[in-house]
């Protein structure tokens, strides 16, 4: 999995500890000027002015699933991993190009609406606490717990999604 690092020169995104940038804001807030508050605290003009202002947001472009979603296919994956069928990477990228194609949403993120498999290795960290991948073995099907009726109630299951 790739770790991207910043590169010497590059914006400063997160540079200043969240305490100091809260108590300039503070500072400004109770009368001192942003002007002088950037000399003081040499913290940059432009950052402080949207914190101040309220207008902050988070760097980076939007995400393709919303928390509440991601948290929805983990408890699927889960579900589905509990009837048997455990989930691999492309299971997980296919199911997620069919969710945005069904809700009619184009992510230009992604070629014909399908996650990549960098986008699958950072669903599963930012969920490693619920998912976890490993290696599947094939079993016999005498040993498979896996008969007509979970089978009739995963497709039920599967018609109400």
């Amino acid at each position: 999995m790739r770790q991207y690092e910043r590169k010497l020169g590059a914006r400063k995104y997160i540079d200043y500890d969240s305490e100091t940038l809260q108590q300039v804001i503070d500072a400004c807030k109770d009368g001192m000027s942003i002007g002088r508050a950037i000399v003081v605290y040499i913290v940059p003009k432009a950052t402080l002015a949207r914190r101040v202002k309220g207008m902050d947001k988070a760097p980076g472009h939007l995400t393709a699933l919303t928390k509440e979603e991601e948290n929805i296919f983990c408890e699927h994956i889960m579900l589905v991993a509990e009837w048997g069928y455990p989930m691999m990477q492309t299971d997980l990228r296919q199911f997620v190009k069919n969710y945005l194609k069904k809700k009619g949403v184009a992510n230009s993120t992604f070629d014909d609406n399908l996650p990549g498999t960098d986008w699958a290795n950072k669903f599963l960290q930012r969920h490693k606490d619920q998912l976890s991948t490993r290696l599947a073995n094939n079993i016999k099907q005498a040993r498979a717990s896996v008969g007509p009726d979970v089978m009739n109630k995963y497709f039920r299951h599967l018609a109400l999604t």
